[in-house]
């Protein structure tokens, strides 16, 4: 997969695969953005201009395909009306029977519903990949790139249904047919229509004659008529009739070759053609693929007998054309007949149309290739690998069938491919090789697979200056990553060339979309825990809605001054959770009711644009919800609703067909306790001018002066009690600029500074949100005070001894061996804490895992959000400096969104441990949330940066700040590692050793 627009899962046919919108199109403008210093980075202008390019090149594509669709889509539906006002106009019984037949076998809406899901596919991707590129741009930047509404106006396909008028007349016109045309019965046209289903020629001749007499029906209706009937069919024909003419009813205009080639009954058709061939041979002379009628699609017969698999239709129609044109000739897809074998994986087929060809080059050998690889037919991927031609054509993105291949994710291929002459070491035209992206997308086996042929170039790097090794690492691919140990060098401890002061300085603006007096609500449709399969909009009823329907929901609001028009429209079916939410905002959440229409654009209604109802669904915003994290919530959670739906001609019975699934986030105005301070936090006009500005590494001591711990080697060192006043006064005195400590509020919401989620100084271990503060200050050391000598004790009174060091493994903070301080309030923290020592307040608030684990019951989000701004603006001062952190996404929205005073860093693993929310298991996934969510920059564990540490640069040309923390940042020599690439802060234990150790004053 590319770096940005994660495609979406749907159930895409094959045959418009080779046409969508290439995510990888606009790798090189993103890759270029992200460039390191020494690989040529672009300026976010000319990045902004590639990306334009490479976006509109794509669409331009897909639009030049879609024009070509509507005008055969639309020929379709003006002989599909054509007939039905023929028949209409002038009704007989013999007509109408014909096209009672041929209406089982309509095929327009299927094919408009097929391309209805093209479309929002591929809208679907290329607003995703604008999206993308949008936030990935650095702030306060003013590129050249135009707004969405200018691709709207440009490609219509992205804004509007080009079909829509199409379909709409093509509906009215057969809905009148099927349901108000009244024909009397003919006895001479029954008794035609019975011959023919009986197969017999003599009573056939004999009631053709008498229809001829009164000319009902015509020869296309005749045609049409006798198209299953082999002895009929032979009589026919022998009566002078040409094959040449188009089948009535059939809306693709094709004749009786075509029918017979795509016939619902392989048997008829086969016997058809041999009536066919024995008695029209003169004719078949000429029915080469120069002169032979094309129907609405430019298909010739041997189309339809290749996508049918019919192995005997295919050999009779290439002994009427034994040149290459018919096996060479392409239809409006650019799709030969072995294309559309392979897409519908008949491969004996392909066996036969590749050795009528012998040793001539297939003319779409490479998109059948393709196509069988997509559909995962392994039989046509060896048939066409036997075949043997070059195989080394590239698309326009310079991709070869290796890229292709390895994107595909199946081993089973690439140990087939491995076998072939294809060049495994060529790169596309972003840089990257099939070992690069195979790495991106994280496929391990495939990765094994090539690392062990010997036939790819490891160290290859792409345009952004990363290897594949460094690409899996900062996708969270830890075990690809693992997988290179063998095959490269240890990376050097300072970049070959030194970064400029330019590229070391930071300037990063924030706090420019804080809410005022609205609330900010984000459906995220499915759900963010990644280890429950959820379908967003589950249709449990079968019978809702046809194969060809085109259904999408459409999304309005309700309060009790306004309804809005339907503002968010979702394609449909949604099989799979979506990564990005809808977003919106309201003035009151408790006033507003979110209305969920699924509707069917196959079905007008009453001659609008607005197609059928199908179901219907709506929730208060303040409804009750499952909750996300355990928590007691009122404002996020997850909402199943059912899916409900009238039935026809009645408004009392009410059915539930599915259910549609949800998570909300809702984002309150923060509520703070003097107007001033709500002022000072969400002040716009101020927020303009903030920015976080960095320059060299910052030193930044854990929990004060390092978490407490039990030494690796056994031996016990005297350790400040974590996260006490002591420990942060010590950390600002050895040379520390911030301080991060851990808040997390009591039973009576009061924002205490503590590490974990469970207390155990009491003796037993309890949730701290279960303490009251009082008893959280009256937590006290498990090490016993002494007593008097004086004092009389009884056995109740004994004093209990505790070993000096803790038991092995085993180590409480703030307890044995270290110097005990009372566990301070974030009160205390900024009253007794110097103005020169900076807060990095981490805001600890239980992910999925962590509330299940700990069973957890913590307060609602936006109340824990602004329980802590109000110490914060109640007791900070303004010569202080203070960054909010959290590992938590929502956290981080909230503290973005709730105030613009102090900047915000997201928390993330980097890959190191796999989470069930997809945003914290690596660095580009925590870019992009970050850059949207509006933090100021991410701090991750170390342990990536300094396996590849050239990633440093990359996240940094993102616009954003980097620090790190973990237990490998109390080595001075990976502390320096890390300063010479360029980071912004470091997060340590052991401060005034790596401090003196970097030379610091």
């Amino acid at each position: 997969m590319p770096l940005v627009g994660e495609l979406l899962k749907n159930d895409l046919e094959p045959i418009w695969a080779e046409f969508n919108i290439r995510p990888n199109a606009v790798d090189g403008a993103i890759l270029g953005l992200c460039a390191q210093h020494t690989h040529y980075p672009v300026s976010p202008d000319t990045a902004a201009h590639d990306f334009q390019l490479a976006l509109e090149g794509e669409l331009t594509r897909t639009q030049v395909f879609l024009d070509k669709i509507e005008h055969a889509v639309s020929i379709i539906l003006e002989n599909v009306k054509t007939d039905f006002k023929t028949l209409l106009e002038k009704p007989d019984m013999v007509s109408y029977s014909i096209i009672m037949a041929f209406s089982k076998e309509w095929l327009y809406k299927d094919i408009i519903a097929s391309i209805f899901r093209f479309i929002n596919f591929n809208v679907a991707i290329a607003r995703s990949l604008f999206n993308d590129f949008v936030h990935l741009l650095p702030r306060k930047t003013t590129p050249t790139l135009p707004e969405w509404s200018v691709f709207e106006a440009k490609f219509p396909f992205l804004s509007c249904n080009i079909l829509e008028n199409h379909l709409k007349s093509a509906l009215e016109i057969e809905k009148k047919l099927l349901d108000e045309l009244d024909i009397s019965s003919c006895s001479d046209a029954t008794s035609l229509i019975t011959s023919i289903d009986e197969d017999n020629d003599v009573h056939f001749l004999k009631a053709l004659e008498i229809i001829n007499k009164i000319e009902l029906p015509n020869q296309r209706v005749l045609i049409s008529a006798v198209r299953n009937s082999p002895k009929c069919t032979r009589a026919f024909f022998q009566s002078g009739h040409s094959l040449e003419t188009i089948l009535y009813g059939d809306e693709f205009r094709g004749n009786i070759l075509h029918y017979l080639a795509r016939g619902i009954s392989s048997s008829f058709s086969i016997r058809c053609f041999e009536e066919i061939i024995e008695t029209c041979k003169k004719d078949l002379l000429f029915l080469n693929a120069k002169n032979i009628t094309k129907d609405a699609f430019d298909r010739i017969p041997l189309h339809y007998a290749a996508i049918k698999g019919n192995l005997k239709c295919v050999q009779y129609l290439l002994k009427l054309d034994k040149s290459l044109d018919s096996i060479n000739a392409v239809d409006i897809f650019g799709l030969t007949p072995l294309a559309l074998a392979a897409t519908h994986g008949h491969h004996t087929v392909v066996r036969e149309l590749l050795a009528f060809t012998k040793n001539h080059l297939h003319a779409s050998f490479i998109s059948a290739l393709r196509i069988s690889c997509i559909v995962k037919n392994m039989p046509c991927v060896e048939a066409l690998l036997d075949f043997g031609p070059a195989l080394e054509q590239t698309d326009s993105l310079g991709d070869t069938l290796a890229h292709f291949v390895v994107r595909l994710g199946q081993p089973d291929l690439v140990v087939m491919f491995l076998k072939t002459t294809i060049d495994w070491k060529g790169c596309n035209a972003a840089g990257q090789s099939p070992l690069i992206c195979a790495s991106i997308d994280g496929h391990v086996e495939i990765v094994k697979l090539l690392l062990d042929s010997n036939k790819i170039d490891v160290g290859v790097q792409d345009r952004s200056g990363l290897s594949a090794h460094e690409h899996a690492i900062l996708r969270g691919e830890i075990k690809v990553a693992n997988l290179f140990d063998c095959h490269i060098s240890a990376y050097p401890n300072e970049p070959d060339v030194k970064f400029p002061e330019s590229d070391r300085a930071m300037v990063v603006p924030y706090g420019s979309d804080a809410l005022n007096a609205e609330s900010l609500v984000q459906i995220y449709f499915g759900t963010l825990d990644e280890r429950v399969e959820c379908v967003p909009v589950d249709i449990r009823d079968a019978n809702v809605m046809s194969s060809n329907a085109m259904p999408i929901l459409k999304i309005w609001l309700q309060s009790s001054l306004t309804v809005s028009p339907p503002f968010i429209v979702i394609p449909l079916p949604t099989k799979s959770s979506l990564l990005f939410p809808i977003e919106f905002r309201v003035a009151d959440v408790k006033d507003v009711v979110v209305h969920f229409e699924m509707m069917d654009l196959s079905v007008s209604k009453e001659c609008t644009k607005q197609g059928k109802l199908i179901a219907e669904a709506q929730t208060c915003l303040m409804a009750p919800k499952i909750p996300m994290w355990l928590e007691k919530t009122v404002t996020c959670g997850h909402l199943a609703l059912p899916l409900l739906s009238r039935s026809i001609g009645s408004s009392d019975c009410i059915r539930n067909i599915g259910v549609l699934q949800m998570d909300i986030v809702l984002a309150t105005p923060a509520v703070l306790d003097y107007p001033a301070d709500l002022e000072d936090a969400c002040d716009v006009s101020i927020s303009a001018n903030r920015q976080w500005s960095s320059f060299g590494t910052k030193i930044v001591g854990h929990r004060g002066l390092g978490k407490n711990f039990v030494p690796a080697d056994g031996k016990f060192f005297l350790q400040c009690g974590e996260n006490t006043i002591l420990s942060m006064v010590k950390a600002g005195e050895f040379g520390a600029e911030y301080v991060e400590f851990d808040v997390q509020l009591t039973k009576d919401n009061v924002p205490v500074i503590y590490h974990n989620f469970i207390t155990t100084e009491g003796g037993i271990d309890a949730p701290l949100n279960a303490l009251t503060l009082e008893k959280f200050l009256k937590m006290h050391s498990i090490v016993s005070k002494q007593h008097k000598r004086s004092v009389s004790l009884d056995d109740s009174h004994m004093p209990v001894y505790y070993p000096l060091t803790p038991p092995l493994g085993r180590m409480y903070p703030n307890s044995y061996g270290s110097i005990q301080s009372p566990f301070p309030t974030l009160d205390a923290a900024f009253k007794e804490t110097p103005q020169s020592i900076g807060f990095n307040i981490e805001v600890k608030y239980p992910t999925i895992e962590e509330s299940e684990l700990f069973d957890l019951n913590h307060p609602d989000i936006n109340l824990f959000c602004d329980q802590i701004l109000r110490t914060v603006f109640a007791y900070a001062d303004s010569s202080r400096n203070i960054y909010f952190s959290s590992f938590h996404p929502e956290i981080c929205l909230l503290l973005c969104k709730k105030q613009t005073k102090y900047p915000v860093f997201f928390l993330t693993v980097g890959g190191m441990e796999k989470m069930c929310d997809k945003r914290l298991n690596s660095l580009w996934n925590a870019i992009l949330f970050a850059k949207r969510c509006g933090c100021v920059g991410i701090v991750t564990e170390v342990s990536p940066l300094l396996l590849a540490p050239r990633i440093i640069s990359t996240v940094r040309r993102t616009g954003l700040v980097l620090f790190t923390y973990g237990s490998k940042n109390n080595s001075v020599d990976q502390c320096k590692i890390q300063s010479a690439y360029g980071i912004d802060g470091i997060i340590m234990d052991k401060v005034h050793h790596v401090v003196v150790g970097l030379g610091r004053p």
